[in-house]
């Protein structure tokens, strides 16, 4: 042992005779002039003992029984020591038993055996049947994943691998990265499906350490063009569209913003466009139990953070919900995040696509264009914001 540390033995008693009669390798090895017929042992360094065991009992018995990776290191104990029946019986219970669920540990397997025929057969399940092969991320070598990645057989194109992929939330972030950049080429994918999977792309993101890599991949997919456009001010980028397109003075609210209060009576008619786009309204405070929702009519967003524009009173509680079909998540508590400084960037994840959200002022008072919004935004097609509009109806 090369490392200076103890290894494991495991000593089993067999009768020679029934070693010979299996083997003309353990014939030949227990004769005189061999230094196991002089010692009357065999040592074998490069199986485990289960699967010694287990090869001996069939040698006794003629039945083997044991897991599918074990039956498969016998196999190749068999093909060493030249027992030709128990190598093609072996052959014939993992071709038996192979399925798409554990092709990936038998692969892993045949691999480190030098297993050349299993080791094909699993390798072919998988191409096969990726979807459940790789539904989570295997206990296989980053080498080994490459390799599978980028077979030309592989039944699977590349938008169903990113979404593999990103799937694989327990697995190595950065590994998954560089299987990203090197076997998902973006230009494949259609741009709305690329967007569904915007929110599972930031979470991996999110717990990369290594700069260089996380840079890297955001060039590879330019993530600019690929996904959503990236915002630290929501409504101010929208209102900031519309006058570039249409002109200064365009009615941004209800075009691309509807706007509800709890008390409408504050508002004067002249206020609700400053109060969509979150224009300062030093005039304007929201006190206790007061709220305001935006209503985006012709985008969708995924919260990322909030920036408070002035110092935030401690006494002051707020908290922002996006709303949802599925119902209303909270995005920020002030009360949580301890002392607001201002310019400071609060960071949230949002777990949805969102139209709305509502800021509601639990204590203290609140001028709304305190508080920014960013997010990741996205315009929906003409056709879905017709679909919405009629549901509505």
């Amino acid at each position: 042992d090369s490392c200076g540390e103890e290894m494991a033995v495991k000593e089993f008693s067999v009768f020679s005779f029934i070693l010979a009669a299996w083997s003309q390798v353990f014939e030949s090895m227990m004769q005189g002039s061999f230094h196991e017929g002089k010692t009357g042992s065999v040592v074998i360094r490069d199986f485990s003992a289960a699967g010694v065991e287990c090869f001996l009992r069939f040698l006794y018995s003629g039945v083997i029984e044991a897991p599918l990776v074990t039956i498969m290191e016998v196999g190749a104990i068999a093909d060493k020591y030249g027992v030709d029946q128990l190598q093609e019986l072996c052959v014939k219970a993992v071709r038996h038993g192979l399925t798409a669920e554990n092709a990936c540990e038998l692969f892993g397997q045949a691999h480190q055996l030098h297993l050349h025929e299993l080791r094909e057969i699993c390798m072919e399940q998988i191409l096969v049947m990726p979807q459940k092969a790789l539904q989570k991320r295997p206990s296989l070598s980053l080498h080994l994943l490459d390799e599978i990645f980028g077979s030309p057989l592989m039944c699977m194109g590349d938008g169903m691998i990113l979404e593999l992929l990103l799937g694989w939330t327990d697995s190595d972030a950065e590994a998954v990265l560089l299987l990203l950049n090197k076997h998902v080429t973006p230009g494949h994918i259609p741009k709305h499906f690329m967007s569904t999977l915007q929110p599972k792309f930031l979470n991996m993101l999110d717990r990369v350490t290594n700069d260089d890599a996380k840079a890297e991949v955001e060039r590879h997919f330019a993530l600019e063009n690929c996904f959503a456009r990236k915002s630290k001010d929501t409504l101010a980028a929208l209102h900031k569209q519309v006058e570039e397109q249409y002109g200064p003075g365009a009615g941004f609210a209800g075009y691309c913003v509807s706007v509800a209060v709890s008390h409408p009576s504050v508002l004067r008619r002249n206020r609700l466009q400053d109060l969509a786009s979150l224009r300062p309204m030093s005039e304007l405070l929201l006190q206790e139990g007061d709220w305001v929702s935006w209503t985006l009519l012709r985008h969708s967003m995924l919260p990322i953070g909030f920036r408070l524009q002035a110092e935030f009173v401690p006494s002051c509680r707020v908290q922002v919900h996006g709303l949802h079909n599925s119902g209303a998540h909270l995005l920020l508590d002030t009360e949580r995040h301890g002392p607001l400084k201002a310019g400071h960037m609060v960071y949230c994840r949002g777990l949805e696509w969102i139209r709305c959200f509502r800021i509601t002022v639990l204590a203290g008072q609140l001028d709304p264009s305190e508080i920014s919004i960013g997010s990741l935004l996205k315009e929906e097609s003409s056709e879905t914001i017709d679909g919405k509009r009629r549901r509505t109806q």
